[in-house]
């Protein structure tokens, strides 16, 4: 038996907003399998996975006409791409813990936040300050 899945049950799963599912099936990044007889989307569980991996790379920062050119890439390798995500992932959480552990040492010895020409890490380091300072 095919599941099939409407566009809510859909967006429902992934946690993300029918327009959002709505905006990817005009873009031709997520195509449903098919429509009803009244016109609804219907997704079955290749287009659940298809969304997964856009989600992955959405979560990676890759901007959705990247996503589809990889995504529609002939040679594409699902195997590969997971690898691929785990690798990129674990390099993110590496830079965001050292990040966290020299910088936020660096805040708590001083007192004062870091002064950096990296923006992002002048944001981080005010934020993280105040919320040792208050407590919150």
């Amino acid at each position: 038996i095919m599941k099939v899945y409407t566009v809510s049950r859909l967006a429902k799963l992934a946690g993300v907003s029918v327009r959002t599912l709505h905006h990817y099936d005009v873009t031709g990044l997520l195509t449903p399998s098919f429509r009803s007889d009244s016109g609804y989307r219907q997704y079955q569980r290749e287009d659940l996975l298809r969304l997964q991996q856009i989600l992955f790379y959405r979560e990676l920062d890759f901007s959705l006409s990247e996503i589809k050119d990889i995504l529609d890439d002939p040679e594409y390798d699902e195997v590969q791409a997971l690898v691929s995500h785990r690798q990129s992932i674990e390099q993110r959480i590496e830079r965001l813990s050292n990040l966290l552990a020299g910088d936020m040492l660096k805040i708590r010895s001083s007192g004062i936040f870091m002064i950096n020409t990296n923006p992002d890490l002048q944001i981080l380091c005010v934020l993280l300050w105040n919320i040792m300072r208050t407590g919150v």
